[in-house]
């Protein structure tokens, strides 16, 4: 099950064939009899079933007595395929509101019609990790036609939705029907960057046919224009599950969900920097499309100083936390760089991509390596060859933090980094 917060301390408990699973996502033995669950009201019953219940969890609720059978009405199920008909995302996708903030909002049941010009979260249940899915933008590339032109790729996003769809071709408020050529756009609730897959700047979805010099034979490729494009908003339909699905076919066979990375470095003339901590990497797979290089890291903290080591070098990089460095809440040490815009963000990019090219079988100039790291007025840089670790210092007026949690390092757990182009 999925771990919510909730408002009070009732734990509720569903007996299914799975075992006796508590809401809060522990085991309790504590088992809520049915007759418990019979006397609940509808809208206790309603909000367990849509925010609480796996999909497959509520669909077996609903079978329990004629109330819930009517009560739990079958939800909404939509399949996105272009205007063509020849190409269709994998995955159906159910359907929830978004005008508001609140994450885990109703179902929109099967008999309820969606509206042109409002706001609607589209997921899917990933049954691996316990946890929601939602579609949306993933990662930004150049057109190959184009390189002025950038296009974010599609992906499964885990836990709390931060970018909503909304449907385009129509009036507002006007029913949207099966069938009909519509548009789809995407934007997100990030207002600090416009590279960011999650920014509030509205993207149009289309399916194009890009040709490959490899391949003879051209493929379709569903992708996010930047900016909404004329020719390309009435190119999609939307149609029921239920003409691609059986009812009973409510688990999706096989889901590519993406991690989403703890720190995410979007440049303005294209390439990511991106960081996966362990527990980043447990929500998905860390999947970068197109060229890009993948380096292990390990990571502690001791006393204030950040070490790093990539698992291609034979020395590590040390950093300073400091007094004088905005703390952003809920970051590790090493995405707090990126956030607060520190220089030594951009020594761990230059030391990633330095192993990077070691993983490649290059060898590392060191004289090289320590004069682009020291290109910075702020701090200076020292070979410790005894150590073997390479250590960016301050002027003794910038005070090394002591209140930085002490991280031990692991040699099994690995941090991610990914450098795409």
């Amino acid at each position: 099950m999925i771990d919510y917060p909730h408002s009070d301390e009732t734990t509720y408990t569903i007996d299914n064939d799975e075992g006796n699973r508590s809401l809060n996502g522990e085991i309790d033995a504590t088992r809520l009899p049915m007759s418990g669950i019979f006397s609940m009201s509808d809208d206790i019953l309603l909000t367990i079933a849509d925010q609480y219940l796996t999909p497959a969890e509520r669909s077996r609720l609903s079978s329990c007595s004629r109330r819930f059978h009517s009560l739990l009405k079958t939800p909404l199920r939509i399949k996105i395929v272009n205007s063509k008909g020849d190409a269709s995302l994998q995955q159906g996708f159910f359907v929830s509101p978004a005008d508001q903030d609140d994450t885990f909002t109703r179902h929109i049941l099967s008999h309820e019609n969606l509206e042109f010009g409002k706001k609607y979260y589209f997921w899917t249940f990933d049954y691996e990790r316990g946890n929601r899915v939602y579609l949306g933008r993933h990662t930004r590339h150049e057109l190959p036609s184009n390189r002025d032109t950038s296009y974010y790729t599609l992906g499964l996003r885990p836990h709390s939705p931060n970018q909503f769809w909304m449907i385009t071709g129509g009036n507002d408020g006007g029913s949207v029907k099966w069938g009909d050529d519509i548009g789809l756009s995407v934007a997100g609730r990030n207002t600090k960057s416009s590279v960011q897959p999650d920014s509030t700047e509205s993207g149009g979805l289309s399916c194009s046919v890009v040709s490959s010099s490899t391949d003879t034979s051209d493929s379709k490729q569903w992708m996010v224009l930047r900016g909404i494009h004329d020719g390309d908003e009435k190119n999609l339909r939307l149609m029921p599950c239920s003409m691609f699905f059986s009812d009973e076919d409510i688990a999706e066979k096989t889901l590519n969900v993406h991690a989403i990375a703890e720190a995410d470095q979007r440049l303005p003339m294209g390439g990511e920097r991106l960081l996966y901590s362990p527990k980043n990497q447990k929500t998905g797979t860390v999947h970068c499309d197109g060229d890009h290089a993948a380096v292990d890291l390990y990571f502690w903290v001791s006393q204030g100083i950040i070490h790093v080591q990539a698992v291609a070098l034979d020395f590590a990089l040390s950093m300073p936390t400091l007094q004088s460095d905005p703390q952003c809440t809920g970051l590790s040490p090493l995405a707090n760089l990126l956030e607060i815009i520190s220089a030594r963000w951009d020594c761990l990019v230059y030391y990633v991509a330095t192993a990077a090219d070691a993983s490649d079988g290059r060898a590392v100039d060191m004289e090289r390596f320590l004069l682009n790291l020291t290109d910075h007025p702020d701090h200076t840089v020292v070979y410790d060859d005894i150590r073997h670790t390479i250590r960016i210092d301050f002027p003794q007026h910038e005070i090394i933090r002591t209140d930085v949690p002490e991280v031990p390092r692991d040699p099994e757990v690995i941090w991610k980094f990914m450098l795409t182009i």
